[in-house]
């Protein structure tokens, strides 16, 4: 431990905050302050409670702890979530079943969206946008008794849905994951008693990652302290990330005005990046202005090095790449991109050169995708017509195709049947068109032809989502197959080769393999030897959706200070058919890597 840490470890009482850059040895600091607090201050462990905003880092925290003293065990570890749950069950008699899972609150949703709009198919996409929204409000608008008031909601229909969702909960006494925070606010606030029992009970608060709290956890925290206020954090404002979730670095920064005794413990020595990968982040993040002036040190003695390449498009990024990783023959390599969708061309060129990867996010998985599925049905009808295809795609766009029940309602209309349906016949023939075009020219002319577009314009008025984000799923195609591939052949590629391939890397283990493949969000709390930062373009890196360029900047600098040894930034000239054009954050940092270069 160096003397920052020690300072921090071998606080007395009373608020402190521990301001702690990325490979700072925070959670060390946090495991040997609860020893210090039982072996040395004679402190009750059930007393204290130390939580933190994922199982898995909890869980770690946990088990780091109760390694130098298995009696550290009655501690209350665990996240914010289950210690507010564990409070309405042991102070407010809530059974355990109040809660609602994910796939309860999914059902609902579907249940009332089928009400509104009469049909019972909703798409995963659409579900998964709708119940974000859902908590995003409830995050920002925790109002338990009036909590339909003062909220902007973005059209009627996302606020039917919250409205009636709401009153079904209330109706069958029910919480869903977000209620629990606010609820609990409610109840202890409402009841001056039962908080003081709760004072009593637990004395000593700890929190990792500080900068992840948003308003309700923080506001309710801060009910449950004592007059002592021993709330003891540990954070890093700079590596705020979770805004879509309501966290804010505005509770680091402001935290002296919240807590007027409070003692700021600064650890700025990096004992994970070397000099020239700080000098690079820290020239980065400076240009923010919500946050604590400081610089981070490297406390290695090892260089490494930053070096900016230029790529063409994409195919050439991952090749190069692959190529780079292939020839060093380095086990400890992990490609950050901003979303999912810049991971897709490293599926096809790890494959090329035969390197096992991973990739950490679970979600990846495009080919469950309704748009996958919906070009895919396209694409086999024009090689084989079936029902279930066709039944799939008849009014997508909006044709006035009623239910095919029968294959010769469609297989025989160009003979017997032909006047049966006119409208029919024209989709038969527009399909029929596709196969002797080339698989990429062929989703084009669905796309443009066949109105596929329209279709998905209309789908995202109909439940609130960015079109943008719609037309990106099309790289899946755009990217995996070559323009001159044959439609069978593209179907074969991309069902039978990529979908097997990113099942097993979803399930390999990291350790095991080469290469990790993620974007930025899911880096936080890994490092790697070599870290490839690609299609750092404008649009891209800051997202083009993004609406705050400090957080987005936060997010650049937790893909930098993954690096334990070198890190490659790329860019692109060219990216989805137009000119690209290098991130405002290259230009920041280009000074501290090569003055003379030239983006």
């Amino acid at each position: 431990m160096d003397f920052e840490q020690k300072e921090a470890i071998y606080h007395s009482s009373g608020p402190a905050l521990v301001i702690a850059g990325p490979g700072c040895g925070k959670t060390s600091v946090i495991t040997e302050r609860i020893y210090n607090m039982v072996n040395v201050l004679n402190i009750d462990p059930k007393s204290i409670v130390a939580l933190s905003f994922t199982r898995y880092s909890s869980s770690e925290l946990k088990q780091r702890t109760i390694i130098k003293d298995s009696c550290l065990g009655s501690v209350f570890f665990g996240t914010i979530h289950s210690f507010f749950l564990s409070i309405l069950k042991d102070y407010f008699s809530y059974p355990k079943d109040s809660v609602i899972g994910n796939e309860e609150k999914n059902n609902l949703i579907i249940n009332i969206i089928s009400n509104i709009i009469s049909s019972n198919y909703i798409p995963n996409e659409a579900l998964d946008i709708i119940s974000s929204k859902i908590s995003e409000i409830k995050n920002s608008n925790y109002d338990f008794d009036n909590r339909n008031a003062k909220i902007n909601f973005e059209n009627d229909f996302i606020k039917t849905i919250y409205i009636k969702y709401n009153s079904w909960l209330e109706d069958n006494n029910k919480l869903d994951f977000d209620d629990i925070l606010s609820k609990t606010h409610h109840l202890v606030k409402s009841n001056p008693h039962i908080l003081n029992l709760i004072r009593k009970r637990y004395m000593y608060f700890i929190i990792d990652e500080f900068q992840d709290i948003n308003k309700v956890q923080f506001d309710t925290i801060r009910l449950f302290l004592s007059s002592d206020e021993n709330l003891f954090v540990v954070g890093d404002e700079d590596q705020s990330i979770y805004g879509f979730r309501g966290a804010s670095p505005v509770f680091m920064v402001n935290f002296t005005n919240y807590f007027k005794n409070a003692k700021i413990y600064p650890i700025i020595k990096s004992y994970r990046c070397p000099p020239e990968i700080l000098n690079v982040a820290n020239e980065l993040i400076s240009k923010n202005k919500s946050r604590t002036s400081k610089i981070i040190e490297s406390g290695k003695n090892n260089q490494g090095f930053v070096r900016i390449i230029k790529y063409t498009d994409v195919i050439e990024q991952a090749k190069n790449i692959a190529n780079e990783i292939k020839q060093s023959k380095s086990t400890s390599n992990m490609i950050i991109s901003r979303t999912n969708f810049e991971i897709l061309p490293f599926i096809k060129s790890m494959r090329d050169y035969n390197i096992k990867f991973k990739i950490k996010d679970k979600e990846f998985n495009f080919f469950s995708n309704f748009i996958f599925k919906d070009i895919m049905s396209y694409l086999k009808l024009s090689q084989n017509y079936s029902l279930d295809q066709i039944n799939r795609i008849r009014n997508k766009p909006d044709r006035g195709l009623n239910y095919i029940h029968n294959e010769d309602d469609f297989r025989c209309i160009s003979v017997s049947k032909i006047k049966k349906t006119i409208k029919l016949n024209v989709l038969k023939n527009q399909i029929s068109n596709l196969k002797n075009l080339s698989f990429i020219d062929a989703v084009d002319c669905i796309r443009t032809t066949l109105g596929y577009d329209n279709y998905l314009i209309s789908y995202s008025k109909k439940y609130g989502i960015d079109i943008e984000y719609l037309y990106e799923f099309f790289e899946v195609f755009y990217t995996l197959v070559d323009n001159k591939t044959s439609i069978k052949d593209g179907i074969n590629m991309l069902e039978k080769e990529y979908k097997s391939q990113i099942i097993s890397s979803l399930n390999n283990s990291i350790s095991s393999c080469d290469v990790l493949l993620v974007t930025a969000h899911a880096s936080k709390g890994l490092e790697a030897d070599n870290i490839f930062w690609v299609s750092v373009n404008e649009g891209q890196f800051p997202h083009i959706r993004a609406n705050d360029i400090e957080e987005e900047r936060r997010l650049a600098y937790v893909a930098i200070s993954r690096t334990k040894k070198n890190l490659y930034i790329s860019y692109l000239s060219m990216n989805k058919r137009k000119i690209a054009f290098p991130s405002e954050f290259l230009l920041d940092v280009q000074k501290c890597i090569n003055k003379n270069i030239m983006l």
